[in-house]
């Protein structure tokens, strides 16, 4: 048996069998680590507005214009 600390369950105090933390760690670390992976694809995908803040876009969009203006 393996013992660990929770912050939110009383008793704070949990046991539980060492293959179960083991098995609960990895899939916790998998999942960080997908969302890790899709957040940076989206952070690293370049649009037309690369520069801009949300705000901006959402000026942008309530004005009528798409984007950069180029006249």
């Amino acid at each position: 048996m393996v013992s660990f600390c929770s912050l939110r369950l009383h008793p704070f105090t949990k046991q539980v069998h060492s293959p179960a933390l083991t098995t609960i760690l990895d899939d916790t670390k998998g999942f960080y680590m997908n969302y890790y992976q899709a957040l940076s694809k989206e952070m690293s995908t370049k649009t037309e507005f690369h520069n801009y803040t949300n705000t901006t876009i959402c000026a942008l969009h309530h004005s009528g214009r798409n984007g950069p203006q180029t006249d």
